[in-house]
């Protein structure tokens, strides 16, 4: 993956998501490794000079194309969960919120990614509109940390009072005061991810909330 990711050989990087899928491996796990320890590698690049810059840029692009065509090859959901989120506003990174809809709609969730700098009221807003049942924040990057908790805050106890659950993670989710609630879940990988949705029978309709969880995320 990171050979083909350097080499701009996005036919290659396609081909691996694919043979990997069908070779048994989840969307999480493919994430979670290959494509996770490959950009980890070469987002360490642009120290080395300007080239890298434009290694990183293009691996991440091929990277957003690989699990898309990922993505279009999973069966259509059968359950009536709905799940619908994104990367805060001022978070510009794609693949890890784009990452999230593919395993869960790979657990048989209906997903709805906003994309990246996604402002919370328009997220709140999306919850509403679309009764969704999951609501996920993708954190790579936060740029005021205490501003961004309020919101998250209010993000929580919107899902809260619909009955549903918050799925909080990413690589910067520790410089955020995650709200310890119930219905409160904090990731720190796909697998987690993967897990939590198993766990809560997510594909087979609006979860219960907070059932079987502790108070603390």
């Amino acid at each position: 993956m990171h050979r083909a990711l350097v080499d701009g050989d996005v036919r290659e990087v396609r081909g691996l998501f694919l043979s990997l899928y069908l070779g048994q491996r989840s969307p999480a796990w493919i994430v979670d490794h290959p494509l996770r320890e490959a950009m980890t590698r070469i987002g360490c690049l642009w120290r080395e000079g300007i080239d890298g810059v434009v290694v990183e840029h293009r691996a991440t692009e091929m990277a957003l194309q690989g699990l898309n065509a990922l993505r279009a090859c999973l069966p259509p959901p059968e359950g009536k969960t709905l799940a619908v989120g994104g990367g805060l506003e001022g978070d510009p990174y794609l693949l890890p919120t784009l990452a999230v809809a593919l395993v869960l709609e790979a657990e048989g969730v209906s997903a709805v990614n906003l994309g990246a700098t996604t402002p919370v009221a328009a997220l709140s807003h999306a919850v509403e509109a679309m009764d969704a049942d999951l609501v996920w924040v993708s954190v790579s990057h936060v740029d005021d940390a205490e501003g961004r908790s309020r919101e998250l805050a209010a993000l929580a106890r919107l899902v809260a009072a619909r009955g549903g659950v918050l799925v909080v993670g990413g690589e910067a989710v520790d410089e955020l005061a995650v709200p310890p609630a119930r219905h409160v879940f904090v990731g720190r990988s796909m697998g987690e991810l993967e897990a939590l949705v198993r766990g809560l029978r997510l594909g087979g309709g609006r979860p219960a909330p907070a059932q079987g969880v502790e108070d603390s995320p």
